[in-house]
């Protein structure tokens, strides 16, 4: 199992220390991203609708499902103009049917939270992660 499957797979049961270490899932999945260049502005514009749909969105569970759906084609676009690799792509349209997996509000939810919180991890292991190649690069 790769990265993006392991992370996607802890969507339903979370666990943080596998995830977030240094050395984890998200790191060495970020330090592939960072490597083929996506820009952080790129991921911080995901990352803020997450957080928008969680402030507008959070008791309106169809209104919530919705919105996550609409982020497929989105990320597809962005692959399509070379602006993200597939594998973020994946990351989105293969973690987003498992948020969305009809069932208990309250499950969902739940799922919403990690996938958000796992985004934030994305987003810190990422800046890190550019930040560490600008001065391999400038020694």
């Amino acid at each position: 199992m790769n990265e993006i499957e392991r992370i996607i797979e802890n969507i339903k049961d979370p666990d943080w220390g596998e995830l977030v270490k240094e050395g984890g899932l998200i790191d060495m999945y970020s330090r592939k991203v960072t490597i083929r260049h996506i820009a952080t502005n790129l991921l911080r514009r995901f990352f803020d609708e997450l957080k928008q749909i969680e402030l507008t969105s959070i008791t309106n569970i169809e209104e919530l499902t919705t919105r996550l759906w609409l982020m497929v084609p989105a990320v597809k676009y962005a692959i399509g103009r070379n602006a993200a690799p597939e594998s973020f792509g994946a990351l989105i349209s293969k973690g987003i049917p498992i948020v969305c997996k009809p069932g208990d509000d309250e499950e969902v939810l739940k799922r919403f939270t990690t996938f958000v919180n796992i985004f934030e991890a994305l987003m810190a292991y990422h800046k890190f992660n550019e930040e560490l190649m600008k001065k391999m690069r400038y020694r």
